[in-house]
């Protein structure tokens, strides 16, 4: 036998709201049970003296009093009236309690028994007493009988009308079995509603008792305090209802606390409203906040398809993924190499056919110039663009443009320092990359023309410009304004998200995009972003 078992919640619910509902039923049945007894008698007492009161006024009754041949007129005028009612028993008496009526006709000329007619007969009161008579206990009322000699009223006697006990009992009881049934639905909806209750929070619980609620609040702070990540719920009032010390800490916020509204701690927004209003998700989103880039990751809170909530993760950008972004820049220059192997590889089969042919000096003049013009576009990077990762980008697109058989040209002037913080540095190899790519995508749709993109990139003392130009399709009027939105693309297959990237990392550097496009003649893009 286990001891220490204990009811379960929905247990507790039910058997709580049973016996609260019961305790209201008993209450409720007391106070009915009551009422309904007092009305009963009520009813027949002022039945039986109203009943009493017309006998009693009866001409005939009141003249037969008295006479010894009004007996038997009485009886019969008496019984009729009885059996038509709801009466046992009507008696007319004397002035000396001698009966001239009765149920019981052997009864007739003996003295009325129960000894409560005496006020009757000495004071002429009308009352409603309760007394034991020959036919049992009864609820009996008492009426003076008056009648008019030489110009005066005189009491002649009196009419008792009675119901006995034990019929009264019965019809209260009839009362109180419609009265039961009704405290019993009472009963039965009531523990009903129990039991749909018990079980509704304990489905709203998701089936866990409180002492597993609690450790598992203990879990989740346990869990949440653990994680290098800072974490922040909110509501759906935007108020925040969770948060780690991790966001305390990558937010560099000492205000942040359960129960605050989220704009009395960012002044900017977070990605919250997007999730809080639209349901969107979001992962890694690169947010700068508190002059802080951070990656930022939105999930809204659903309870059966409702939001009721949203929470967003911060990560710190660590030197391990600091050293990954040199990687990748390094791994720009190995792919522009491998490219530039591959044009290489051409060009040597090229060398190769002509010497076959014997074309000797044909031999030395592409020479000349193939290794011209790839030493030129290296020397250039490599003097004017000092940011590598930039460089090796640049010189990709260069080799790619030159395999699509399209111009790249970059301004001669264009230049760009190695002195850019690292968030700008990312935002730009974004930018430019993305920009190249839709200029290629827009050229290759136009067959009828040599592609030519032009670039140019500035290191201005308080900014960086950025212009990129085609002659490609072009943008039409319509939807220049809605190249950025993500989603939209002009590829069949396109997922609509190079132009969305450029334009977020512009504002995250509160920076300018500018888009001017005149269709199947190329577009252009100037992107200016501040160095602070």
């Amino acid at each position: 036998m286990n001891l220490d078992w204990s009811p379960k919640l929905n247990t507790k619910i039910i058997i709580l709201v049973t016996l609260l509902v019961v305790l209201i039923l008993l209450v409720v049945g007391f106070v009915a049970i009551n009422q309904i007894y007092r009305n009963e008698i009520e009813h027949i007492e002022q039945y039986t003296l109203d009943l009493a009161a017309s006998i009693a006024t009866r001409p005939g009754i009141s003249r037969n009093i008295g006479m010894d041949e009004g007996r038997e007129f009485i009886q019969s005028q008496v019984e009729d009236i009885r059996k038509e009612s709801k009466a046992n028993f009507i008696v007319v008496m004397d002035m000396e309690g001698i009966r001239y009526s009765h149920p019981i006709e052997a009864r007739i000329g003996d003295p009325f028994v129960g000894g409560d007619e005496r006020r009757v007969l000495a004071e002429g009161e009308r009352y409603v007493s309760s007394a034991e008579g020959t036919l049992g206990q009864s609820r009996r009322a008492f009426v003076p009988i008056y009648r008019e000699e030489n110009g005066e009223e005189k009491q002649v006697g009196a009419v008792s009308v009675g119901r006995l006990e034990t019929q009264t009992q019965e019809e209260i009881f009839e009362s109180l079995l419609s009265l039961g049934a009704i405290l019993f639905l009472g009963l039965v909806i009531g523990t009903s509603g129990a039991i749909y209750l018990g079980n509704n929070i304990k489905a709203s619980l998701f089936g866990l008792e409180p002492d597993e609620i609690a450790k598992k609040l203990e879990e989740r702070n346990a869990i949440l305090n653990t994680l290098n990540d800072g974490i922040v719920a909110v509501d759906k009032d935007r108020t925040i209802t969770s948060c780690n010390r991790a966001a305390r800490d990558i937010l560099a916020l000492d205000n942040i606390e359960d129960g605050i509204r989220l704009d009395r701690v960012f002044d900017t927004d977070v990605g919250l409203s997007a999730a809080l209003e639209e349901g969107n998700t979001n992962f890694n989103r690169e947010r700068i906040i508190n002059n802080t880039r951070l990656l930022v990751s939105t999930i809204p809170i659903r309870i059966e398809e409702e939001i009721i909530g949203a929470v967003a993760c911060f990560s710190k950008k660590s030197k391990e993924k600091k050293l990954a972004r040199k990687l990748a820049g390094t791994k720009k220059f190995i792919e522009a190499l491998r490219s530039q192997n591959h044009e290489f590889n051409n060009k040597l089969h090229t060398i190769h056919g002509l010497i076959q042919l014997e074309e000797y000096e044909k031999v030395q003049e592409f020479i000349t110039s193939a290794s011209s013009t790839c030493s030129k576009i290296t020397r250039f990077l490599l003097h004017n663009v000092r940011e590598d990762e930039i460089a090796g980008l640049l010189l990709r697109k260069h080799s790619k443009a030159q395999e699509l058989n399209i111009i790249f040209d970059i301004n001669k002037n264009s230049s760009l320092s190695e002195s850019l913080n690292t968030e700008l540095k990312n935002s730009l190899l974004t930018i430019i990359g993305n920009l190249i790519e839709n200029a290629f995508d827009s050229i290759l749709k136009d067959e009828g023309q040599k592609g030519k993109i032009y670039l140019e990139i500035f290191d201005q003392q308080d900014e960086i410009k950025l212009r990129v130009k085609d002659n490609g399709v072009g943008i039409s009027r319509e939807n220049q304004d809605l190249i950025f939105f993500r989603g939209f693309s002009s590829k069949e297959d396109g997922e609509g998200i190079g132009l969305k990237l450029v334009k977020e990392n512009v504002e995250i550097h509160s920076g300018s995009i500018e888009v001017s496009s005149i269709p199947e003649e190329g577009a252009e893009f100037i992107v200016k972003l501040p160095k602070k």
